[in-house]
């Protein structure tokens, strides 16, 4: 269906198609079909000109993979030699010792998959210095973290794990 803002159009171009000789209408036609060849050309021409290109970068794109798989299993190498095996026991021994510092608001327990969950209050401070030094000397990583204003201090809840563990 046609909407009504458009119909007088539609009726005019009738109109006005009607009024013209049948050599008009041919050659009209004519002109529309070469049109529509010249568009349909161009567009099976751009087509064609980007599988080319793409065709043409393919090499260079297969190269730089290749390159970055090398840089990768680099990195992997150079991020495993430079971490060494942390064992779990001493971290957790290190971890539980240290956990007082944060104040006696705070409480902190290991769950079967070793991660271990601090809930309570401390200074913000103090909790953020915790933080960095269990991240370098026990390689104690915060795996997610809320934290609330409560007056001077913060409330709490934290869970850690512990990265590079002996096996």
């Amino acid at each position: 269906m046609i909407p009504p803002r458009f119909a007088h159009r539609l009726t005019g171009l009738k109109a006005s198609w009607q009024g013209m000789n049948g050599r008009d209408r041919k050659a009209l036609t004519l002109l529309a079909l070469v049109a529509a060849i010249a568009l349909a050309g161009q567009a099976l021409w751009s087509l064609e000109q980007a599988r080319a290109q793409a065709a043409r970068q393919l090499p260079r794109l297969a190269t730089s993979l290749e390159q970055m798989r090398a840089l990768v299993k680099d990195w992997q190498q150079l991020s495993e030699a430079a971490r060494p095996a942390i064992d779990a026991n001493a971290a957790r021994r290190n971890v539980d010792r240290r956990l007082g510092e944060l104040g006696k608001g705070l409480s902190g327990q290991w769950n079967a998959e070793g991660e271990l969950l601090i809930k309570g209050q401390a200074e913000f401070s103090g909790w953020l210095r915790w933080t960095a030094a269990m991240q370098q000397e026990s390689a104690l990583r915060p795996v997610s973290c809320q934290l609330r204003r409560n007056g001077e201090s913060i409330e709490i809840e934290a869970r850690y794990r512990l990265a590079g563990l002996a096996q």
